[in-house]
């Protein structure tokens, strides 16, 4: 069982999230998605699984105008 999963990164940055010098976040929801599958799929071999063991995915998303992006990397 995975819950939460992010795309955080091991020295606490997120894959897909960068802030600009003016205080402006840039976000790629694509890059944030395929961080979130990397790391699950870390955490999953971590427990001798793998992707292929998934029997459901739950998806939460901010806004719904990113669903295009997210499902072009998750498919």
């Amino acid at each position: 069982y995975l819950s939460g999963c992010s795309s955080r990164r091991e020295d606490n940055t997120h894959r897909g999230a960068s802030k600009e010098a003016d205080g402006q976040w840039i976000l790629d929801i694509e890059e944030q998605t395929a961080g979130v599958i990397e790391n699950m799929r870390t955490m999953l071999a971590h427990a001798g699984a793998s992707l292929a063991n998934l029997v459901d995915v739950q998806v939460f998303l901010v806004n719904m105008d990113h669903y295009a992006g997210m499902n072009k990397v998750y498919n």
